[in-house]
């Protein structure tokens, strides 16, 4: 039973992080990079690219590849 309710509670977490990145990456003007949405988040790289990754792939971000290096804005823009 704990095991069943600490992946209810990650899932959980997810989704909130997924929401707030995307609250970030809305309220940007400009083109937002893994790092900004790390610090922003207050999680590790891998956690925010993984997360703006899978939200790329849900088509509710847009992904630009840059000299920058990647880089995220709104899908609808």
């Amino acid at each position: 039973m704990e095991v069943e309710a600490g992946l209810k509670k990650s899932r959980l977490e997810k989704v909130e992080l997924m929401d707030k990145a995307l609250e970030i990456v809305g309220k940007a003007d400009k083109l937002i990079s893994i790092d900004y949405v790390a610090y922003h988040l207050g999680v590790s790289w891998h956690v925010a690219r993984a997360l703006l990754l899978e939200l790329v792939a849900r088509g509710k971000l847009k992904m630009i590849d840059t000299t920058r290096g990647i880089l995220f804005t709104r899908g609808d823009v």
